[in-house]
C-alpha cells in the first residue's frame, strides 16, 4: 500500500517543495492537512521535541493556496466513494 512508486515520488515532491519554501517537510504536510476544505485534523506523534517540533511550526506557517494546491497535486485525488449510504 505505502510502497507505490507514487508515494515516493510525492514524498520526493514534497521535500522539493519544502526546500524551494525554506521549510520543514514536516511543517508543510501538517499544515496542508490542516488547511483542508474538508475538516481534517492532522494528529501529530514523534518520539522528542525536536522531531514535534516541525509539526507544532505549521501552527504559524502561512498556507496559501497555491501552496495547497501544489501538494494537493503531488497525489492524484482518489475516485469519490460510490458505496456510501447517504449519497444513495
Amino acid at each position: 500500500r505505502y510502497a507505490l512508486p507514487i508515494m515516493t515520488q510525492a514524498a520526493d515532491g514534497l521535500c522539493a517543495i519544502a526546500a524551494k519554501h525554506a521549510v520543514h517537510p514536516a511543517t508543510l504536510a501538517v499544515g496542508w492537512a490542516a488547511a483542508s476544505p474538508f475538516g481534517v485534523q492532522p494528529i501529530l506523534s514523534a518520539r522528542s521535541v525536536a522531531q514535534l517540533q516541525p509539526s507544532l511550526d505549521a501552527v504559524s506557517f502561512e498556507m496559501t493556496a497555491d501552496l495547497y494546491a501544489e501538494i494537493a497535486a503531488l497525489i492524484p485525488a482518489p475516485p469519490p466513494a460510490t458505496d456510501r449510504l447517504e449519497e444513495a
